[in-house]
């Protein structure tokens, strides 16, 4: 949805995990036999991501499907953007950057 490039993927009988390919990083989501049910709180973690720009994410996105928590605004203290998103399992995903 977000077009991520997925470097791997592992799946075993009680856990499954999609690692994302970042140029010199990389962002490793995995599922645990031990979580049941849908996050009570998906505001407990925020997973933040820099990109160069906000608004050219959001447009990259914006048709996709996507859950739109906030989007693209100048930070209160000004100097940086922010927008913040929804994935499809309820997690709080947030870009921040330039314009």
């Amino acid at each position: 949805m977000l077009g991520f490039k997925v470097r791997s993927r592992l799946d075993l009988p009680n856990d499954t995990v999609v690692d994302f390919d970042f140029g010199d990083t990389y962002f490793f989501v995995g599922k645990h036999s031990k979580v049941k049910g849908k996050s009570k709180d998906p505001y407990r973690m925020m997973v933040g991501f820099n990109v160069a720009s906000v608004s050219q994410s959001y447009n990259e996105i914006k048709d996709k499907g996507v859950t739109f928590v906030a989007k693209p605004f100048e930070a209160p203290e000004g100097g940086y953007w922010c927008m913040t998103i929804q994935d499809p399992e309820g997690n709080i995903l947030q870009f921040f950057g330039d314009k």
